[in-house]
């Protein structure tokens, strides 16, 4: 259902088509900062009615970050002549809205279950990087608040440069030297002062917690907040590999990360997707962070004995 394309073919002919560009709900700085990056490349490609859109919200360190005020919260895709859909390739994460022909562009693994008629996927820890090299290949110079906030996503979607290889980093070092900063400023940013029921959701996490040393230490807790906040502090606090169980009024989320200590020792957490697919209504992410929601009853003895069979399986065969 799609063709994996190039940059050089994502673009419709028809330069006042309407254009939406649809990012997953409750978005995060990545997606926010995508759509963004998207809508300055198809404006000065010369397309005159492009709209931003999501679903259900946008994440509160997004806003923190960003003014959001020109994203549409569930926008409904059938009114539009074509649909950008970014950082996500997911029906589930769409909320199941009728979209059809979309063009995906997204950095996860997985299988793409939206209709679409042209998929862009690159291995990348951010889909802003995709959107910066679709700008160098356009020729397409950044303003620097953009290329600012393009910086703050990736460090944002490596886990604070836990993960990358060597183009992150050389993307890294262009944008730091354009803007003539160095990288404490613009962490400064990302990081900023946690609000109150920020602390206290870290703090109820970490009260939660349960820790389980299968050759890699194991940490498992469950909120209804700030997930990707409680995940780092985890992280810093010395596991390996996370887990946050969230639960909604009629599904369940599921989020594990990694530690580059892990990842040598062999985990690829797209794995645990794979073992997963039985059990929940879908999922998606890369071999250092994935998530997951589950509709209906959800087994946390069942589910979470199935993400330490595979990493301790995978531990065992990468020793």
């Amino acid at each position: 259902m799609g063709l994996q394309v190039s940059e050089d073919n994502i673009f419709p002919e028809n330069k006042e088509c309407k254009i939406l560009i649809l990012s997953h709900r409750n978005a995060d700085l990545d997606a926010v900062v995508s759509s963004f990056l998207l809508k300055y490349i198809l404006e000065k490609k010369g397309y005159v009615d492009v709209e931003l859109g999501t679903f259900e919200s946008i994440s509160k360190f997004a806003r923190a970050i960003v003014d959001t005020s020109k994203f549409k919260i569930n926008p409904d895709p059938k009114v539009y002549d074509v649909v950008y859909v970014v950082d996500t390739s997911s029906r589930e994460q769409i909320n199941f809205a009728e979209v059809k022909n979309a063009i995906i562009i997204d950095h996860h693994m997985g299988v793409c279950d939206i209709d679409n008629r042209a998929i862009l996927k690159e291995n990348r820890t951010s889909t802003a990087e995709i959107l910066l090299n679709i700008c160098d290949k356009e020729g397409i110079e950044l303003p620097e608040n953009l290329l600012e906030l393009s910086l703050i996503a990736i460090i944002s979607d490596t886990g604070y440069l836990r993960t990358g290889d060597s183009k992150t980093f050389k993307r890294i070092s262009s944008i730091l030297e354009k803007l003539n900063k160095r990288i404490e400023h613009v962490v400064s940013i990302s990081n900023g002062e946690k609000d109150r029921s920020e602390k206290i959701a870290n703090l109820k996490a970490l009260s939660r917690m349960t820790v389980k040393d299968i050759g890699a230490i194991v940490a498992i807790t469950e909120i209804t907040s700030f997930e990707s906040s409680v995940m780092n502090l985890m992280l810093k606090a010395g596991a390996d590999i996370v887990v946050v169980i969230s639960k909604r009024k009629d599904e369940t989320r599921l989020f594990v990360r990694a530690s580059q200590y892990a990842l040598n020792l062999g985990v690829n957490l797209y794995k645990v997707v794979d073992e997963m697919k039985r059990y929940c209504a879908s999922g998606g992410g890369h071999a250092g962070a994935v998530g997951m929601i589950f509709k209906g009853k959800f087994s946390k003895e069942k589910v979470i004995n199935v993400i330490i069979e595979v990493v301790k399986r995978q531990i065992s065969e990468g020793v």
